[in-house]
């Protein structure tokens, strides 16, 4: 796994990034990453320091893993195990009714590709178990991209509130800010 720091380059070899959220789970690491352009002092110190909740729902094909830091407004990431390279896929093991995962989160300035934030939070056993069960349903079906994108298509045509009412957000337990 490659180690990141704050304030250097998220990849030596970009230095502007598509404004994106994405969640992943690749090489048996989970990741959130946010490519914020020109990120605020307040949309930083939330990410590193804020409180954060993480909720998580499966919608036909399609894992919804949302998320907030602080007091910014929930966001989501829609994730597939079909889209992550094949040399970087793994099954997620699974978990105990109490058991957590470590999820690494990077604020990147999209503009500068500079890494602005990393922090590794623990996500609650409920969501823990619904992103494991997703991505473990994904692996045993075969990928249909039409049945996905229509399924990403369907629920972003929607209010934000819509897909917050499908999970409940829970609190994260802060495992440490990274440098």
């Amino acid at each position: 796994m490659t180690a990141y720091t704050v304030g250097e380059l998220y990849r030596t070899e970009a230095t502007s990034w598509p404004e994106c959220v994405r969640f992943s789970f690749r090489s048996g690491v989970y990741e959130l990453l946010l490519f914020w352009r020109s990120p605020s002092a307040d949309e930083i110190a939330a990410v590193r320091t804020g409180g954060a909740q993480f909720g998580a729902a499966l919608i036909d094909d399609a894992l919804f893993v949302l998320f907030r830091f602080g007091a910014l407004p929930v966001s989501d990431a829609a994730y597939s195990w079909h889209l992550v390279p094949r040399k970087e896929r793994s099954i997620a093991a699974s978990l105990g009714d109490q058991e957590a995962i470590a999820l690494q989160v990077m604020l990147i300035d999209a503009g500068t590709g500079v890494v602005e934030a990393i922090r590794l939070v623990s996500l609650h056993p409920a969501v823990a178990r619904t992103i494991v069960a997703a991505i473990q349903q994904q692996a045993r079906i075969p990928w249909d991209q039409r049945r996905y994108d229509t399924t990403i298509a369907r629920v972003y045509d929607q209010p934000t509130e819509d897909l917050e009412r499908l999970c409940e957000l829970w609190p994260s337990g802060i495992m440490t800010e990274l440098h």
